[in-house]
């Protein structure tokens, strides 16, 4: 590939001694920018691997340390491919990866149709039909119109709770 993902991503420990549940972020889907690894280029964006965070070591577990000289926790990334493999991130590398992963892949979920139970309405059908980025809470939220012209605005997390399945599940 000739490329590598960016920060300070380190592999300091085993992938078996990640805990595969405990923590909010196990599963979440992310996405890393590539630079060059071409001498002089280094900063120079190449592209963009896709990954799962499968683990993670609570800081008191961990013998990595932060930039403060502090033991922090660490995430296990699979990457989607066998070229990059994976990565052990900081929380606040996970945390941007995270955004920008939901920030470039929401536009493909506009026309997204889902579930939503409402109030007096019951459990309608809608479709997604925008998206904003919520810089105030770190994340994308969504526009939906549903049966009976009822509104509402969705979270990433709520979208993909009640996503409608199937082969007629996009507009």
């Amino acid at each position: 590939l000739g490329a590598s993902c960016n920060g300070d991503g380190v592999s300091t420990e085993s992938p078996s001694e990640f805990q595969t549940t405990g923590n909010d972020l196990i599963g979440v889907r992310l996405r890393r920018l590539l630079f060059s690894e071409t001498r002089g280029e280094k900063n120079r964006v190449v592209g963009h691997v896709d990954g799962t965070v499968s683990g993670w070591l609570p800081s008191e577990l961990s013998d990595f340390r932060n930039d403060h000289g502090d033991l922090a926790a660490l995430w296990h990334v699979k990457f989607d491919t066998d070229e990059v493999g994976s990565e052990d991130l900081e929380e606040y590398e996970v945390v941007d990866a995270v955004r920008r992963f939901r920030r470039d892949t929401a536009p493909g979920l506009v026309g997204q149709r889902l579930w939503r139970l409402f109030r007096g309405a019951g459990e309608l059908l809608g479709e997604v039909t925008g998206w904003t980025e919520r810089e105030d809470l770190g994340d994308v939220m969504f526009h939906a119109v549903f049966e009976d012209g009822i509104t509402d605005v969705i979270s990433w997390n709520d979208l993909h709770d009640s996503a409608a399945c199937g082969p007629n599940s996009h507009a």
